[in-house]
């Protein structure tokens, strides 16, 4: 019984619960990134490139072959996460947020 009463007081004390909904909703956000990267972004610079696009971007140094258009696609999905940051850090300062912040 006294596990019981541990546990709960575990949770409550170290903010699980806040930092399992932060996990969460940082996972949807990456999730929803890549959809918008791939489906969106991707297609329009493969009009801009051509002949495949992005995926088929690649380098070739001394007989190796250096696939560059996934690491591009990746770039642009963190970029789109950091910016996603950024805005909700600066909302919940300016007072415009959900949270409050100390």
């Amino acid at each position: 019984m006294k596990s019981i009463y541990s546990f709960s007081d575990f949770i409550s004390d170290k903010n699980i619960i806040t930092t399992a909904i932060g996990l969460i909703v940082a996972l949807e956000v990456k999730q929803l990134t890549h959809n918008v990267t791939s489906t969106i972004i991707s297609p329009i610079i493969n009009k801009i490139v051509g002949h495949g696009g992005l995926n088929d971007i690649s380098i070739t140094i001394f007989d190796t072959k250096f696939e560059l258009g996934s690491i591009i696609t990746t770039l642009i999905s963190f970029f789109i996460v950091m910016y996603i940051v950024y805005l909700v850090v600066k909302f919940t300062k300016n007072g415009y947020g959900i949270v409050n912040v100390p």
